[in-house]
Parts: C-alpha cells; sequence; structure tokens
C-alpha cells in the first residue's frame, strides 16, 4: 500500500503549480485589457488640419514603397498609406495598378506640407512607364495617399502640418 505523503503534491509543489496556473492566465489574458490591439499597431494615426484622422499603414522598405497601394480593391473611408522615406528628396509617384483614385501628400520631415496632388487617377497602361507620374518638385521625407477628394476639404494645403 502506497503512503498517502506520495500521492499528494506537497505544499512547495502547490504552490509551483497555482504560481505557473495563475502567471499562464495572466500571459494568456493580457492581451484582452483595453488599449492598442495589434491590428492597431500597424497603422500610423495622422490629424489633418481640421482635426480628421487617417488610419495610414506605414511603409518604409523600398519593395513596399514600390508596391504601396497597387492591387488592393480599396481604402477604409479614413485609411491611408503612410510612405517613409529614410531621406528628404524629390519623390515622384505614379497610379500604375491602382483600382482607385487617390490624394499625394508631400511633407518634408516636420510634417509640413510642400505638395498636393489631389484625386490621381488610376493608370490603366500595361507598363508603368507609360503612366503619369505626379509630385516630385519639392524636397519631401513623407508622402501620404488616400482616398481621393479626402486632402482639400479636409484643410490640406502647401504649408499646413500634418501630426503623427
Amino acid at each position: 500500500m502506497m503512503d498517502s505523503h506520495l500521492i499528494r503534491p506537497s505544499g512547495v509543489i502547490r504552490r509551483w503549480a497555482w504560481g505557473c496556473a495563475v502567471t499562464f492566465t495572466a500571459l494568456a489574458l493580457g492581451g484582452c485589457g483595453v488599449g492598442a490591439s495589434q491590428d492597431d499597431q500597424k497603422y500610423t494615426i495622422v490629424t489633418l488640419p481640421n482635426g480628421k484622422q487617417i488610419k495610414a499603414e506605414p511603409v518604409y522598405r523600398d519593395l513596399e514603397i514600390t508596391r504601396g497601394l497597387m492591387f488592393r480593391d480599396s481604402l477604409a473611408p479614413n485609411g491611408g498609406m503612410l510612405f517613409l522615406h529614410t531621406k528628404m528628396d524629390k519623390y515622384q509617384y505614379w497610379t500604375h495598378n491602382l483600382k482607385f483614385p487617390v490624394d499625394i501628400v508631400w511633407m518634408d520631415e516636420q510634417h509640413k506640407v510642400v505638395e498636393v496632388y489631389p484625386s490621381a487617377p488610376p493608370c490603366t497602361e500595361k507598363s508603368a512607364r507609360q503612366c503619369t507620374t505626379y509630385g516630385g518638385r519639392h524636397l519631401a521625407r513623407y508622402v501620404l495617399e488616400m482616398n481621393a477628394n479626402v486632402a482639400v476639404p479636409n484643410g490640406i494645403r502647401e504649408g499646413v502640418f500634418l501630426m503623427f
């Protein structure tokens, strides 16, 4: 016959097991609280001059910048893409393989708008080389693309600052 103390966990083992259970539960539920979700962490909130907010997807890798919004069917009503270039330069953009028109906004390092192109239409040419390029007249570090007809009605023009 077995001694009963061999089949019951000792106090040390019970405390260890209880501690493990509490730690596991805390870790498992840690993401359930109030705060930014993982999806929200994928976006940068850009505040326009009138207070409207754009939930912009930040892109900074060369391949992401080149692809941009190509092949997407649409953007959310308050959606956008924020291109984060590594240095100030004159960046030209095209709308090759876009399926919808976009407003394009160029900003300097202080987030001051240096150029705006409203309602750039999608380019339907087979070759990107045949597409019209937009912007690149002024030095910029950041470029924001959003749905057409959003920039101007919300106060975006050269000289204003966007917050992000």
